[in-house]
């Protein structure tokens, strides 16, 4: 029970216990009914200064959103294309015949 006293998230933070990791397990994909979201890559905050792993990652994105894309399933971005396609995916970039 959380103290009445509490006066922030902050004062409980060393109490809370996280979940476990959920088991990764296989999955089917509906093209029709499914959408990839490739989120926040952007220069500022995915750059090897200040999140190495972010840019790691990189290479799988590409892959799942090359192996995404076909297969059908739609693909939406939430990042400035011109800013990050060019430096993170040159053979993933968005073109009229090719639209993210």
């Amino acid at each position: 029970m959380v103290s009445a006293e509490a006066a922030t998230i902050i004062d409980e933070w060393a109490s809370v216990k996280p979940e476990p990791a959920p088991e990764l397990k296989p999955v089917t994909v509906d093209p029709k009914t499914t959408a990839l979201l490739v989120m926040d890559l952007v220069k500022g905050s995915c750059n090897a200064q200040r999140r190495p792993r972010c840019v790691a990652s990189i290479p799988v994105i590409a892959k799942l959103m090359d192996e995404a894309r076909a297969n059908g399933v739609m693909l939406v971005n939430t990042s400035r294309v011109r800013e990050v396609w060019p430096m993170y995916f040159p053979r993933s970039l968005p073109s009229r015949a090719n639209p993210c």
